[in-house]
């Protein structure tokens, strides 16, 4: 069934999208979690040697040239251009986020923001953008450049999945520069070089690079991880009279959480990979709970996540693998310790684009439409002498919805109609009970029932009706579901941990293809030899074996391998045939095996 306009207008179905949509999230990142080793080899291996690095201004280069202080007059000029999609040249770029990380770099683990009423309009907190450059240049319009009158905190995820991802980072770090003492930027749990470079999240931040800079893509994304493991954790917001105080953070805390520790002794610069932090050494834990955790929260009644039983305590977070899952009463003994009035914080998208999860945690996410679904955007407004915030609410994709938003919905439900066929053994044995005249159908009610609690709840009832019609057949005329429609098959069906690693494989690929043209030279390999005897200790003949390296998956003849290619060698490969990993053959001959055993 398509999505129509008409259709996803509906407000059942868009508050049934973001349920699915908070669904395939967090399933995404608990798949990322734990694939990250392995996909932290293929950077290591492959993505981090770039020597591709632009000396100077591309003699070609007909956008916007910078100036060499950072200025208020070259910023509105910035924005303007990016809003008019034109490109920087990748010399400023990486200038921009080299400049920024020198400052970062300078400041302690737990930033301070003090708002005065002296010299302050107040400050802006901003929650997740996820490269969506529209809703940045909006609260620009409205607030002024970030900076100037009110003081910004931007709370992290500033990329992977939006459309400009560059541009909202350039943006925020040049506001930065020129007013490096009233723009705060606290580090998300997707600034993290395994987190933006996973296939997950596309596009991710590596392929935003790739595609913007082409052969300097990894440099600047290089660069642009450095600065991510410089970022501040967190921020102390507080008013200079002394009317508030709070605790922005990312993700948010554990009952265990030390801040005298984190301000003092822990050391952030070795973190580039958080996702990958998993110890029960207190310096890891501290740090994958401030990104990483989510708060316990109660929505009509119900308790969220549904791995906790009860709205209190402090818990490992199963969701994500990763950080913890704090209740009411862990924030306010944190807040009664700190002195704080409150935790503020982001990670989750929220329906109005903001919630209040305990009476002293707030959760702020400022991108609307959000992966194509039909929340609001928000920020929190702080004032000088007030003792609580504002929030402001907006929504910033023009008209209807676009043919780009309908086509990430219709991705979100694709993807969560795989994750209910990876249940398919428990739902069909529950559907068959139910089904008493084996006819392959059900009322809808029970239906929706059974497969709500597939999914602990997660999603409704209520909300799998109103999305029904796209995941199966359904006869509306009778209410019922034909359910075996939700797992019919034609030809082969990958499973689930060969499509995982066909994801990485395509990945790896963009990697390998270093100037983007979509196909692997022979000096690609070349390089992509080097680098894997260089960091993994192999020991290929680099001018010999690029030269196998190609033949032996270039069927065409062409002296390159493009993607369909180079999925087939990896297709014929021991892990496909056999299940079994790659390592495992390390005596082979075949050349296809040994080339990728990482």
């Amino acid at each position: 069934m398509s999505l129509s306009m008409e259709t996803m207008n509906d407000v059942e179905i868009n508050q049934a999208l973001s349920k699915v949509l908070d669904i395939v999230e967090m399933e995404q990142e608990k798949e990322f979690v734990s694939n990250a080793e392995l996909f932290d080899q293929l950077i290591k291996a492959f993505s981090l040697e770039s020597n591709l690095v632009p000396t100077s201004v591309s003699q070609d280069y007909v956008g916007l040239h910078l100036g060499t202080l950072y200025e208020d007059n070259d910023f509105s000029l910035l924005l303007k251009s990016f809003k008019n999609n034109q490109k920087l040249d990748p010399f400023y770029a990486l200038k921009i986020i080299n400049d920024a990380k020198e400052k970062f770099a300078q400041l302690s683990n737990i930033n301070e923001c003090v708002v005065d009423e002296l010299c302050d309009q107040g400050c802006i907190v901003v929650g997740d953008l996820h490269g969506n450059f529209n809703d940045l240049y909006h609260l620009i319009e409205k607030y002024g450049m970030p900076g100037a009158s009110y003081k910004f905190i931007f709370n992290g995820d500033i990329v992977d999945r939006g459309a400009k991802q560059l541009e909202v980072l350039l943006t925020i770090l040049y506001s930065f520069l020129v007013r490096p003492r009233r723009v705060y930027l606290n580090r998300g749990n997707h600034e993290d070089i395994t987190m933006n470079s996973s296939p997950l999240f596309q596009p991710n931040f590596l392929t935003s690079c790739k595609n913007v800079y082409s052969k300097y893509g990894l440099a600047v994304f290089e660069s642009a991880n450095e600065l991510f493991a410089a970022l501040p954790l967190a921020t102390s917001l507080q008013s200079k009279s002394g009317n508030y105080r709070y605790f922005v953070v990312h993700g948010g805390i554990s009952d265990t959480l030390d801040l005298d520790y984190v301000r003092s002794r822990l050391d952030r610069f070795s973190f580039d990979k958080v996702s990958l932090v998993r110890s029960r050494q207190k310096k890891n834990k501290s740090v994958s709970e401030m990104l990483w955790s989510d708060p316990i929260r109660i929505v009509d009644g119900v308790i969220y996540p549904k791995q906790a039983k009860k709205s209190t305590g402090c818990f490992f977070n199963k969701n994500r693998n990763l950080g913890c899952i704090f209740g009411k009463d862990v924030t306010e003994k944190f807040c009664k310790k700190y002195s704080y009035n409150g935790i503020i914080r982001s990670h989750e998208v929220r329906q109005k684009g903001f919630s209040v999860d305990h009476s002293r945690c707030f959760t702020i996410f400022s991108a609307s439409y959000y992966c194509g679904a039909d929340n609001y955007g928000s920020v929190f407004k702080f004032l000088p002498t007030d003792t609580t915030f504002e929030v402001y609410a907006y929504k910033n994709l023009p008209g209807d919805l676009s043919s780009l938003v309908i086509e990430r919905n219709t991705f979100l439900l694709k993807h969560f109609k795989m994750m209910i066929q990876r249940k398919e053994k428990h739902l069909m044995s529950r559907f068959e009970i139910f089904d008493l005249e084996k006819n392959g159908t059900l009322r809808t009610d029970l239906w929706a029932d059974i497969v709500s609690k597939a999914f602990n709840s997660e999603i409704s009832v209520r909300h799998l009706k109103a999305i029904k019609d796209f995941l199966c057949e359904c006869e509306t005329n009778l209410d019922c579901v034909n359910y075996r429609s939700l797992f019919r098959k034609s030809g082969h069906v990958r499973s689930s941990e060969e499509k995982q690693f066909l994801d990485l494989v395509t990945n790896l690929f963009e990697i390998l293809d270093r100037n983007n043209d979509k196909k692997i030279s022979v000096t690609e390999a070349r390089y992509a030899l080097d680098v894997i005897n260089q960091n993994l200790g192999t020991k290929f003949l680099v001018q010999k074996d690029c030269f196998n390296f190609i033949k032996q998956m270039d069927k065409n003849g062409d002296n390159h391998v493009d993607l369909d290619e180079f999925m087939q060698a990896f297709m014929e490969s021991e892990y496909l045939k056999d299940d079994q990993d790659l390592c495992d053959s390390e005596d082979s001959d075949n050349s296809d095996v040994q080339i990728f055993k990482l």
